[in-house]
Parts: structure tokens; C-alpha cells; sequence
């Protein structure tokens, strides 16, 4: 039985990463959404990794009261938060 995160938890390569190590630097923008309740990954860690991370361009947006799948919660507001991304990263 395939659990939520599919192909990346059968051979649990996602669970051996440590990004904080493995990926300190990026040569592509990086931005990460994530709603101000999950449990999954915490909103600490994602803190965390966003102010190591050397990317040429990079954005953490926080959706308030929203877990895991923030789309789910506001998909306005989510939608409002793609434009953004794009809108940045078309000028990269």
C-alpha cells in the first residue's frame, strides 16, 4: 500500500535526506509554502532551513490556520501567493 507522499516513501529516500546538509545551497529560486499548523513539517524547521539556504532567489510564505496542504485551507489566498512566484520569478 503506497502511503500519501507515493514513489518518495516506498524506497524512503525523502527520509534520509537532511537538507540543512545535504542542500545548504541552491542554484535555482527556492520558495516554500506552508500553512502556520502543520505537523508534518514543522514551520520551525522550514524557518530554519529558509535562513541557511543560499538561493539565488527565495520566499517563505505562511498561510495562517492552514496544516499540511495549505491549498486546501485558502485556495484563494494560494493562488494569490502562486502569482507572486511567478511574478518574481519572471524577472529572474
Amino acid at each position: 500500500m503506497m502511503s500519501g507522499g507515493g514513489p518518495l516513501h516506498d524506497d524512503q529516500h525523502m527520509i534520509r535526506i537532511h537538507l540543512q546538509e545535504d542542500y545548504p545551497r541552491l542554484d535555482v529560486p527556492a520558495f516554500f509554502i506552508m500553512g502556520d499548523r502543520d505537523y508534518y513539517t514543522p514551520l520551525e524547521l522550514v524557518q530554519e532551513y529558509y535562513q541557511l539556504l543560499d538561493a539565488p532567489m527565495k520566499g517563505l510564505y505562511i498561510m495562517e490556520d492552514a496544516a499540511h496542504a495549505p491549498l486546501l485551507k485558502n485556495p484563494a489566498e494560494f493562488a494569490r501567493i502562486l502569482a507572486d512566484i511567478k511574478e518574481r520569478t519572471e524577472r529572474y
